[in-house]
């Protein structure tokens, strides 16, 4: 384990110093084209009533303009692989109908009157382009519409009914043709408290499942009963009416703008310390020559932007009554203005759950000294659909303890942050952790006095640079940051219920009073429990 830490540590000092003399200097898409790549073509449709005003001059300035920040966007977000632009912008005259309701709308098939239109009006075919845009901002909606963009699948068509000219309109633009390039929704994981949803955690000493406090269950990021949240993420053009980067998660799964070089599987490439670069910091640039945007520095080829594995977990299932297994992707990322974030498949996950009821909280990542263990995340779960109680309605058996849905986790430790020729980056600590029953802090399968040897000679250790098993085997038993009494009393009772004792009565008088305990005597209050030894069951 260590030789594999040493050499992930060479490995991310010698990538600093290769990138940073292998930069890629200015970077433009290339002409053929992928879904989301290359330089790609749209037909921008400007639909109005037959009896408004035609398309001017000003509205074609502004169109070009929200174009320009579109194509600056996603050639950032990108890394100069992909520029879009409208290289035709035409005036859509359409005749209103009367609705169900009385009120004039466009006709049910508007798309089709649209495309026909600009066939036979311009001799343009619409499926030659990869987009077809549809602005429909001077049109009323549709009898009981709900959008304000719209992509449709199959197709190339995307609909957009608020004006770009507003600042919500270049997002849904932008979000609308993140679709179109691949990307679904960038969802978030909140733990939401309110007359919707109650969640929910086990209580091991009861038995039972009460409402969910990060006091009494620990912090997790994924109670019983969590919201899913579709839009939620607000760091995402995908997510919460935010006009930022999609995810890594997106660009390397969805978009193939990253690689699997540069965002590495930690469950084939081991622990170590990881530098992670930002990946949102690229600069747009423009060719006027190719007439095609791109950036001054792509994406470094040697270069880390992410991290990903797969765990394992539980999910129940209220219809059937039971957990199923399910297999979940994370991805880690890193953000300058926003520090590490971990994204759970598409889902951003929050990890200050006190701010779960903003869908704007922003405080959801890790910063520098700040760790996390991935079991945090959840390992049984249930998704709530809005309805209050909905989870203990459906009469939950016990979830499975964590250890055997995920016997072995990562931990995560943010090191420090820097700046060099590629940009920002946090230097990651990933260690790999296995389980091992608490009380046994020698792992060796057995409770005995070689444990309480342990607790004694780590007596009043500083384990707040430990993980959580190390913590447990320095002593440190109900991972306080110290070993201390309450440590000493937790590893009696542990004693006590994996061994035969012929007076347990009157070991318990032998406790003593907070603060009295010393070594020695700390070996004699704990030391006479252990009068048998008992194999640890279930090794």
């Amino acid at each position: 384990m260590t030789s594999i830490v040493r050499v992930q540590i060479l490995a991310c000092l010698t990538v600093a110093f290769v990138a940073s003399e292998s930069s890629l200097g200015a970077v433009f898409p290339p002409r053929s084209t992928t879904n989301s790549t290359g330089r790609q073509t749209g037909l921008y449709l400007y639909l109005r009533p037959d009896t408004a005003v035609p398309l001017s001059p000003q509205r074609i300035a502004e169109v070009r303009a929200s174009e320009e920040l579109t194509r600056r966007f996603y050639a950032e977000a990108s890394g100069g692989k992909l520029d879009l632009r409208y290289t035709e912008i035409v005036d859509v005259p359409i005749t209103l109908v009367t609705g169900s309701d009385g009120n004039l709308h466009r006709p049910n098939d508007w798309f089709g009157i649209a495309e026909n239109y600009v066939r036979n009006q311009y001799g343009i075919e619409p499926e030659s382009y990869r987009v077809n845009l549809f602005d429909v901002s001077a049109t009323p909606g549709d009898v009981g519409q709900g959008w304000a963009g719209i992509a449709t699948f199959p197709g190339n068509n995307l609909a957009m009914q608020t004006n770009i000219t507003e600042g919500f309109g270049q997002i849904v633009v932008d979000h609308e043709l993140g679709h179109r390039f691949g990307a679904p929704h960038s969802s978030a994981w909140r733990v939401t408290r309110d007359d919707r949803f109650t969640p929910c955690g086990w209580s091991s000493k009861s038995g039972a499942f009460e409402a969910y406090s990060p006091a009494k269950h620990g912090a997790v990021a994924t109670p019983f009963g969590v919201e899913l949240d579709d839009y939620g993420d607000p760091f995402s053009v995908m997510g919460n009416i935010h006009r930022e980067q999609f995810s890594v998660h997106q660009k390397l799964t969805n978009m193939n703008w990253l690689t699997g070089a540069q965002v590495p599987d930690l469950d084939e490439a081991g622990e170590g310390t990881f530098r992670i670069y930002a990946h949102d910091q690229l600069q747009a640039t423009y060719s006027a020559a190719q007439e095609v945007w791109g950036v001054v520095d792509g994406y470094d080829t040697n270069s880390v932007y992410g991290l990903t594995f797969d765990k394992n977990a539980e999910l129940w299932n209220k219809n059937t009554r039971r957990f199923e297994s399910r297999q979940q992707t994370v991805t880690v990322e890193f953000r300058q203005d926003e520090g590490v974030l971990f994204y759970l498949n598409d889902g951003v996950l929050d990890l200050d759950p006190t701010g779960a009821n903003d869908r704007n909280h922003r405080e959801r990542g890790l910063g520098v000294g700040e760790r996390i263990e991935d079991i945090a995340f959840g390992t049984s779960y249930f998704i709530g659909t809005g309805t209050a109680g909905e989870f203990l309605a459906s009469n939950p058996t016990a979830p499975s303890p964590y250890w055997e849905v995920r016997p072995e986790w990562y931990e995560f430790r943010v090191l420090s942050e820097g700046l060099d020729a590629i940009g920002s980056f946090v230097d990651i600590a990933v260690d790999l952790v296995q389980y091992v029953p608490l009380g046994d802090l020698n792992d060796d399968g057995l409770f005995n006095d070689l444990d309480v040897n342990l607790l004694v000679a780590n007596w009043l250790t500083d384990t707040n640079g430990l993980n959580s098993i190390a913590q447990q085997q320095r002593g440190d038993l109900n991972n306080s940051g110290f070993v201390d009494q309450s440590d000493a009393f937790l590893l009696r009772r542990i004693l006590f219920e994996n061994a035969r004792f012929a007076d347990a009565a009157a070991v318990l008088t032998l406790v003593p009073e907070p603060g009295a305990v010393v070594p020695g005597s700390l070996a004699l209050v704990i030391g006479l429990c252990v009068a048998l030894t008992r194999k640890r069951g279930g090794r």
